[in-house]
């Protein structure tokens, strides 16, 4: 249900107008919560639009430590599970 409403908005506020076959979207990601729904919102629209090109962006700073490496290690195991 929060996909399709997702869905709708991006149709009606033109946000599909600004991804043709020569682009590719990039979502920051760091591990927490929202990247990880904006992600996986990308994610699942590529079953729609398998033209789209999707690219997870992920910096570990290395200024948090263990936690960072948590993240990071999070990010590449979500991103390498959906290919």
């Amino acid at each position: 249900m929060v996909y399709k409403k997702a869905l709708e908005y991006c149709k009606k506020s033109g946000i599909f107008d600004l991804i043709n076959e020569s682009n590719a979207i990039i979502v920051g990601f760091s591990g927490g919560a929202d990247s990880t729904v904006l992600l996986s919102f990308f994610d699942n629209l590529r079953e729609d639009f398998p033209e789209i090109s999707l690219i997870a962006a992920h910096v570990n700073h290395m200024i948090r430590g263990d936690e960072a490496d948590r993240d990071e290690a999070f990010c590449k195991g979500f991103c390498l599970e959906r290919g």
